[in-house]
């Protein structure tokens, strides 16, 4: 794990928000000026630092099939979770999040060729002293899916909302 300072700060959208407002919020690295993701509907988001944690260590990689699936576990605020994937025997590999008891399905890939899932960072981008996250999964080497998911928008039974994906590659 990789401890990075982060903060977000505003920046002039031009994409007009449900306001009709053409300013954002950016998450950007204090080591460098490229924002890491943007939103154009901030919503309450404020400017200032926040808590962000890196991840280095693949949960799944299955290039190098001698690695078996892991997890990884995390606290958060005196809160333990662990992030950990599942491949059953007909290849579908799914993500999940879990604290305590609590389990959920972040996402899921049917008949992976070569599985690969990192979880990327764990922030508070949303302040709410709860765990929002970028998890990175993909089914086929030929593309990646970046996965954003805020703790505010979970709804009953969740931990946190997908929000945002990004998918680069094929």
């Amino acid at each position: 794990m990789t401890r990075r300072t982060v903060k977000i700060r505003s920046f002039h959208s031009p994409i007009p928000d449900n306001a009709g407002e053409q300013s954002g919020r950016e998450l950007v690295a204090t080591d460098r000026e490229s924002s890491i993701i943007h939103f154009t509907s901030a919503g309450n988001l404020e400017e200032g630092p926040v808590s962000f944690r890196e991840f280095t260590k693949p949960l799944v990689n299955k290039f190098n099939p001698k690695i078996p699936p892991s997890s990884i576990d995390f606290d958060f605020e005196g809160l333990s979770y662990t992030v950990y994937v599942e491949v059953n025997k007909q290849r579908d590999m799914s993500i999940y999040l879990k604290k305590g008891t609590k389990k959920q399905l972040l996402c899921a890939y049917p008949k992976v060729g070569d599985a690969l899932a990192w979880l990327q960072w764990v922030a508070d981008i949303d302040r709410d002293n709860l765990p929002d996250l970028m998890v990175s999964g993909s089914g086929h080497y030929s593309h990646l899916d970046h996965r954003f998911y805020l703790s505010t928008f979970a709804e009953t039974g969740e931990l946190a909302k997908e929000v945002g994906r990004f998918t680069d590659g094929q």
